[in-house]
């Protein structure tokens, strides 16, 4: 993958060089931060008590060379008052490196045919969320919150005529255990695995609709596959299957009254069929564990102007491995509050609790973490 995001980098600098005066140029990108506050019981009987201040910085640049041709750099840095260290890699990745990190969360060319297709290839970003105030995803979110996340890879897509849209990615995992999956390019969680499988290329299908369909907006369809990469007992040597799971979010919307407002419910449902033991994640039992999980969404919009409110309620077994936005064992309740001053400028604050599902083995008791923040976003 590393050839691949050298490929996509070689080819914006030789468009960028062999355009004439005619190429268009954006600058495009956000700034977001605020204060944090999070509170954990751990497993282990212990506190953990953060109170800080976050911002992550976006800046990048779009090129557009021609009508089908269009070049996408982005540098993305994540940064906090307490942070150890300030170091830029090329291979910084998601919310589980420390704050002080920085990296290109874009680079990539894209190439568009015609204007329902297009083929991207290189380092993007790709999101495939639940609408509502507090957008969540079971699958495919790169870079929610301050968190930095991209995806090495391909993405194909191509829009029908009714509203459907269907979208293929082919990504490129690293040779990774899964001790070390924090280091992923996007959220991965173990006892997943790509150090010694037999490809380490995984693909995401999907097919989604946002046209307006009486009270429907927005319903879709996602398919994960990850040929080899489940350790069934949490070692290489006790087998390996196919990690497989589907999605399904639909999202319905009715109006309140003679503006903007609105009430907007969503619902998302996940499920792995291949999943491992128990005992390889610390949990009770000899069997397999279970590979569900849910969200649902409730959202008032726009109930005065610019201001909409949200509640998100959902769950993922710990069969469920591969979400941005609700860890595997785990039980989440958010509730979250959105301001939009203008297009570029909003505000958002949060309240959220995770409450492990069952309590490990090895713990003392389930870990119970509770959060809050107040953010800024500026959109370039």
């Amino acid at each position: 993958m590393k050839k691949l995001a050298y490929l996509a980098a070689g080819t914006v600098m030789f468009g960028a060089g062999a355009a004439n005066a005619q190429m268009e140029t954006q600058v495009i990108g956000d700034v977001r931060g605020g204060g944090y506050v999070t509170r954990t019981d751990n497993r282990n009987g212990t506190e953990t008590k953060v109170d800080d201040v976050r911002i992550r910085l976006r800046p990048g640049l779009e090129a557009r060379f021609s009508e089908q041709w269009q070049g996408t750099v982005r540098f993305a840095g994540h940064y906090s008052d307490g942070m150890p260290e300030k170091r830029f890699s090329f291979h910084s990745t998601n919310e589980s490196r420390p704050f002080g990190q920085s990296t290109f969360d874009m680079l990539n060319i894209r190439y568009s045919p015609s204007k329902s297709s297009s083929i991207t290839v290189g380092r993007m970003q790709t999101k495939f969320e639940l609408d509502g105030v507090a957008k969540k995803s079971l699958d495919r979110n790169d870079s929610p919150n301050v968190d930095i996340d991209f995806t090495n890879g391909v993405h194909a897509a191509y829009a029908f005529d009714s509203g459907w849209k269907a979208h293929l990615i082919v990504q490129h995992n690293p040779n990774l255990v899964k001790s070390q999956l924090s280091l992923a390019p996007n959220v991965l969680r173990g006892p997943l695995d790509f150090a010694d499988s037999q490809t380490r290329l995984s693909t995401f299908v999907a097919l989604e609709n946002k046209t307006k369909s009486g009270p429907f907006v927005q319903r879709a369809l996602d398919v994960t596959y990850m040929p080899d990469a489940l350790l069934v007992t949490g070692s290489s040597s006790g087998g390996r299957e196919d990690y497989v799971t589907v999605v399904g979010r639909t999202a319905l919307a009715w109006p309140m009254g003679t503006g903007k407002e609105r009430f907007l419910l969503g619902l998302e449902v996940g499920y792995a069929p291949n999943t491992h033991r128990a005992s390889a994640v610390s949990l009770a039992g000899s069997g397999e564990v279970k590979g569900y999980a849910w969200q649902t969404s409730l959202n008032l919009m726009e109930f005065a102007p610019g201001h909409s409110v949200g509640l998100v309620w959902g769950e993922a077994q710990a069969g469920w491995l591969i979400s941005p936005d609700f860890r595997e064992n785990e039980r989440l309740l958010e509730v979250r509050h959105q301001y939009v001053f203008t297009k570029q400028l909003s505000m958002e604050s949060r309240i959220r609790q995770r409450l492990e599902l069952e309590q490990l083995t090895t713990a003392v008791r389930k870990r119970d973490d509770r959060d809050l923040y107040v953010r800024l976003t500026y959109k370039f």
